[in-house]
Formats: structure tokens, C-alpha cells, sequence
């Protein structure tokens, strides 16, 4: 793993408390992991991350009052299903398209409590329309405070400096895991002698607990990979789960190249979220279209926010009737950090989709990973923009970097070619886009005995 920096950096943060973990919680060498990654993802922390007994006290207060108001039910019950779907009510509704690749497989979604409340309750309405069982287990104040006895006993025997940034993070993260730690055991309970498939959206956060737990009762995991990546991340690195469905067989290479066992990476097709939209007309030329290049944001960052100034800049003198569309989720900071640099583009309407704004431009310009693969599906000629570049990924896709942004761009603007080499390559980089195979691929999976 020399090649990332990430990964080396979270496998060492929890060094110095291994064996206090392991001692005081029985915690293995991955679920340790796991912890390093949220150590190293919180240096910066948010007020809810410095008081996690204050806020999920609150959270149980709420969620225990609302959620019956509401009609969720809160109780699992688990019969003879094919396998269960471990996710979260996050904003980004992923979990509404499990039913389109279960075929007739039998399965329950579990959804791990969080502060998106609000969204519990949509999540709710959703499945209950399409006769899915769905749980929403919240969060006990006694789980609250038997975690917060158990990190004061930990606290006293552990000698280390307490007054460390590093402890204090390592706090933090801990504290919220025993909390998780108690509702998945109170959760899972009953279910020791379950013999279907358990099958996670996430191995990292509040599913950690989940991974840790079932692998104490001898059950194996599996993360269905929730997007894309192109280099080994803390997201997906080391591998928690026993085995992942991920997207595309490039993926699987870099699994494979990082130490995973073959035998441990499947492949599936597409992220979830993006099955909806697989029916995308896809276009035969470059007519006359309303915008001549559409640009597509990620999230802009302290890191990368004069990188992706200098690009526009560049696009700005260059050409017109461009475009920009921002991350929904993180627009309007986004919008902030880019100042009077966005101020000669057109921006794209929080109600227009992404696909629509691929229908009315002749070209694409992708910060976003994940964006490629609506852009596949519509057959747009595009560029992707590293940030930051990654030599082992740019020998197999075509792609731009900070050294080369500009002679990429002008070829993009100025080809007459529709198909170029990313899209020749959109199933090995993207994933498979067809959802009967993706289908056929994960039911098998399931009824798989491995």
C-alpha cells in the first residue's frame, strides 16, 4: 500500500491504543481499522463529534418519541429471508433501489438510526408502498449510558496522555462506536441462528459495530459498494467486510493489487443510486445542442479550490455558452468558495436533473467520479478532471490532470468524434449498466453458498 498515503496514515493512528481496544473490547484487528479511519476522518471535529453521549441522548429522545407517532417499526423481525440489507435513512435515498436487481428474492432492510430523522420517515412511507419490510431501530438512553460507563472504565485504565489531541479523537470515535456497539447487539439478539445473507451499504461508521459483531457470532458480511473510486481510499481500504460486490472489474483489480483475496471481490455493476435513470436516451451526434460544454462540480474543498479556479479561468477565456453545475448537496458553500470565478457561466437550476443538463450541452467537463456514469449512459463526449493525479489510474483511462488540463480540453472542444476512449472503456471504468444482468448477477450472489 505505498502508493497511497491514506491508508498508511489510518493503519497507524490507533497504534498506541491496539492493545487497551483489544484488552478492554475485544476488538479485532479490523474493526481497530475501522476505528483509524474515523479517527483519522475527525481531526477536525463537529460539535456533535465532541459531545456524542449529549446529541445521541437526544437523538434517543426524539426518535424514540416521534417514530412510534409515526408508525415505524422499531422492532426487527427477521424470519426465513434470502438476506438483509444493512443501510441508513441518509439523504441520498440509495436504499429505494435495492428492489430493482433483487428479482424474486425475499429480504428486510434494517436501517441504522442517525440524525437524518425526517428522512426516516420518507424511507418509511416508501417501503410500506411497495411492500417492503423495513426496520428502524433507534437508539435506547440505556445504550447511550452503558457506553459512556464503559469508556469511563477504559479511560481509567488506559495510561496513556489523555490530554492528546490524538486521545480525544480516539475518544470521540470510540464513544460512538460502543453506543452503535449496544443497539446492534440488542438488535441481533434473536437472530444468531439467521442463515440468510447479511449485506451492508457501508463497513466503515455506525456499520463497523454491525460487521464486528456478526463476525463474533461466525456470520460473514458483505459491502455493496455504494460508488465508484480510482484509487484505494479509506472508504473501502482495508476491506472490513468478508467479501464486496463492487462496481467494475478495474475496481476489482485494485482490491485485488491491495492484498484482497480474489475470491473476496465480486463484481456487481453501477452504484445502487444510479440505477433509476438507466434508460437514458443515448445520442447518435454532437447536433446543435443550448450549451456547448457542461461542467460538473464536485465538492470544492479547501485542497482543491484554486485547482478548480485555474480551470475555469481557462474555460472562461476560451469558450462560451458553458454551463456549471454544482453538487446538490454541497452547492451553496461550494458556490461561496468559488467567489466571482463562477460569475461568467450559466448555473444549472436546483430542479433541473443531471440528465437533463447532459441533454442540452454538446460537451462535458467531470470533477465527479460518480457523474461519469449518467454521462455513459447518454453517450456524451466528456473529459475527467483529476484533481490530483494518479499515475496507476491514467495508464488505463484517458483522462486530464493539473500537467495536462489544457491540451485535453481543446481536444475535447475541438473533436468531431463522438465515442472516445473513456466511453470505449465506460463498462470496465463505470461498471455494467444493464440492470437484468446486474440482476442476474446479484441473485446469484445470493444464492450462492459462498
Amino acid at each position: 500500500m505505498d502508493n497511497n498515503e491514506d491508508i498508511i496514515k489510518m493503519e497507524v493512528v490507533l497504534t498506541d491504543y491496539k492493545n487497551y481496544l483489544k484488552e478492554a473490547f475485544q476488538l479485532d484487528d479490523l474493526t481497530i481499522a475501522a476505528l483509524g479511519v474515523e479517527s483519522e476522518r475527525m481531526k477536525k471535529m463537529s460539535l456533535i463529534q465532541r459531545h456524542p453521549f449529549l446529541f445521541h441522548g437526544l437523538l434517543s429522545i426524539i426518535s424514540n418519541l416521534l417514530y412510534p407517532f409515526w408508525g415505524l417499526n422499531r422492532k426487527v423481525h427477521l424470519s426465513n429471508e434470502d438476506f438483509v440489507f444493512i443501510s441508513s435513512t441518509d439523504p441520498v435515498f440509495r436504499t429505494k433501489n435495492i428492489g430493482l436487481i433483487t428479482g424474486n428474492l425475499s429480504y428486510s432492510i434494517i436501517h441504522l438510526p442517525n440524525f437524518h430523522i425526517k428522512q426516516a420517515k420518507n424511507y418509511d412511507k416508501y417501503f410500506k408502498n411497495q411492500n417492503i419490510k423495513a426496520f428502524f431501530p433507534t437508539i435506547s438512553l440505556f445504550n447511550v449510558l452503558k457506553a459512556r460507563k464503559q469508556l469511563k472504565r477504559f479511560s481509567k485504565a488506559c495510561t496513556l496522555d489523555q490530554k492528546a489531541n490524538e486521545y480525544k479523537v480516539m475518544e470521540c470515535v470510540l464513544s460512538i462506536f460502543l453506543i452503535y456497539d449496544n443497539v446492534v447487539k440488542d438488535v441481533l439478539r434473536n437472530y444468531t441462528e439467521f442463515n440468510g445473507k447479511w449485506i451492508l451499504e457501508h463497513q466503515i461508521y455506525f456499520y463497523a459495530p454491525v460487521v464486528f459483531n456478526l463476525r463474533s457470532l461466525g456470520k460473514k458480511t458483505t459491502m455493496l459498494q455504494h460508488g465508484l473510486f480510482f484509487k484505494p481510499t479509506m472508504d473501502f481500504f482495508p476491506l472490513n467486510c468478508d467479501k464486496v460486490l463492487c462496481c467494475s472489474e478495474r475496481e476489482k483489480k485494485i482490491y485485488i493489487r491491495e492484498g484482497v483475496e480474489e475470491e473476496r471481490v465480486k463484481v456487481l455493476g453501477i452504484p445502487l443510486q444510479t440505477l433509476t435513470s438507466s434508460a437514458h436516451q443515448k445520442r447518435e451526434g454532437r447536433e446543435e445542442k443550448e450549451y456547448n460544454l457542461l461542467l460538473l462540480l464536485s465538492i470544492v474543498t479547501d485542497a482543491n479550490v484554486s485547482l478548480i479556479k485555474e480551470i475555469l479561468r481557462y474555460i472562461q477565456g476560451k469558450y462560451d455558452k458553458v454551463l456549471l453545475r454544482f453538487r446538490p448537496r454541497s452547492r451553496d458553500k461550494d458556490m461561496i468558495m468559488l467567489g466571482d470565478s463562477i460569475d461568467s457561466f450559466a448555473i444549472s437550476d436546483q430542479g433541473h436533473t443531471i440528465v437533463e443538463d447532459l441533454q442540452r450541452s454538446k460537451n462535458v467537463i467531470t470533477f465527479s467520479a460518480d457523474a461519469i456514469v449518467e454521462i455513459v449512459k447518454v453517450n456524451s463526449p466528456f473529459l475527467y478532471i483529476w484533481l490530483k493525479e494518479y499515475q496507476d489510474f491514467i495508464k488505463e483511462i484517458d483522462c486530464a490532470t493539473m500537467d495536462n488540463y489544457k491540451e485535453k480540453v481543446d481536444q475535447l472542444m475541438n473533436s468531431e468524434i463522438v465515442t472516445n476512449k473513456m466511453q470505449e472503456m465506460a463498462v470496465e471504468m463505470v461498471g455494467e449498466q444493464n440492470i437484468e444482468i446486474i440482476k442476474s448477477r446479484f441473485v446469484d450472489y445470493i444464492k450462492s453458498r459462498t
